[in-house]
């Protein structure tokens, strides 16, 4: 995904790198449609390049009222990320077989290599903000069992809140490491409260844009 300006705002205005052969046609016309509405409801909170020891943070993004994938498509997205689901339902699959029904307060893991889908329920939109990284360090909460493939999705008492830590982690321009050390330490935290008997959370989460 890259940002573009336009106007006096940074919007998201490229989708997602499919799998072609996994994905196909349907994906192309969906990434259109995709692109059309993000630049009406999508705003980057955060986008770097930067590469550093520990690995890297990408993109941060929120998407209003985003309509998902086609039912029938896969995507391998190449790179860890997390969608958090501020309002709306639908569900989640992979190629690995896991079927899971999606709620406000839920939060979506992908992992580079595992072909999924997630949308929301037919003929609906949901709310969602989301973060892209890479590297060592995001590779070592997979290796401790917080960032499971086994439960690529979780639920998230007081969702709001931890995406403003995670957001407001991105939000220092100093040193590329020192933010990718920020954001990995409340990505752990953020992980270890998901283990944690829920709590109740909202059912119409607010975004921190």
């Amino acid at each position: 995904m890259v940002p573009s300006n336009v106007g006096d705002e940074t919007i998201i205005v490229t989708g997602t790198v499919f799998d072609h052969g996994s994905c196909g046609a349907a994906c192309h016309k969906w990434y259109n449609e995709w692109d059309m509405q993000a630049k009406r409801d999508g705003r980057v909170i955060f986008h770097s390049d930067a590469d550093t020891p520990l690995g890297k943070v990408v993109l941060a993004a929120v998407t209003a009222h985003h309509p998902g994938m086609p039912a029938d498509s896969r995507r391998v997205y190449g790179s860890y990320a997390m969608t958090l689901v501020h309002r709306g339902e639908g569900e989640y699959r992979d190629d690995r077989g896991t079927y899971r029904q999606i709620h406000s307060g839920d939060v979506i893991l992908v992992f580079p290599e595992i072909a999924h889908n997630y949308r929301p329920t037919q003929g609906r939109m949901w709310d969602e903000s989301y973060f892209v990284f890479d590297g060592p360090a995001f590779a070592m909460l997979r290796e401790v069992g917080l960032f499971d493939p086994v439960r690529p999705v979780v639920r998230l008492p007081r969702l709001s809140e931890w995406q403003s830590r995670l957001a407001t982690s991105l939000a220092d321009p100093g040193e590329p490491s020192s933010r990718v050390a920020r954001f990995h330490s409340v990505l752990t935290e953020m992980l270890l409260a998901a283990t944690l008997p829920n709590q109740g959370v909202p059912k119409n989460d607010e975004i921190t844009y």
